[in-house]
């Protein structure tokens, strides 16, 4: 899996063609929308080859939905911070939990896989 920003929203899929028919089904069905998503995905790729970085889900007491849910956070391997998405996952906090370590099982962590990624983002940069 690999994260694809799309007109400023993030999109987690396995390819370009899917992170595009993500964004097409949520925009839906926007032609302009995706034609603009095909063109910026183009455009990212054409830069040159990236260090790929690993991409962790976790729920944090700080990203709360307004009813008291946990929302589905991300974070990016060595940088700095992490997004919150509106994934409401309810106010149990182990299920929520269950929830993303059952996001990075699928993108090939182990829970304790994902606790070094999410701490490679709180460290000091030189």
């Amino acid at each position: 899996m690999q994260l694809f920003r799309i007109r400023g929203h993030f999109v987690i899929a396995a390819s370009k063609p899917a992170a595009i028919r993500a964004f097409n089904h949520r925009n839906k069905g926007n032609p302009l929308m995706v034609h603009e998503a095909v063109e910026e995905l183009s455009a990212i790729e054409s830069s040159g080859p990236a260090k790929q970085q690993r991409i962790v889900c976790f729920v944090s007491e700080f990203a709360r939905a307004d009813d008291g849910g946990y929302l589905a956070c991300f974070c990016k391997e060595d940088e700095s911070g992490y997004w919150a998405t509106d994934w409401n996952w309810g106010t149990d906090r182990d299920i929520a939990q269950g929830f993303a370590d059952g996001r990075n099982e699928v993108m090939g962590m182990t829970p304790q896989e994902a606790a070094v990624v999410q701490m490679s983002t709180m460290r000091k940069r030189r």
